[in-house]
């Protein structure tokens, strides 16, 4: 398995929830 990093600035109005879709498209296996 391939890991990969992501590296960006959003405003925190966007993030917010952000965290729960992250985790449902990496099928829990995202760490931030």
């Amino acid at each position: 398995q391939e890991n990969k990093i992501v590296t960006g600035f959003v405003p925190l109005a966007e993030i917010m929830g952000y965290s729960t879709v992250l985790r449902t498209l990496t099928s829990g296996s995202a760490t931030f």
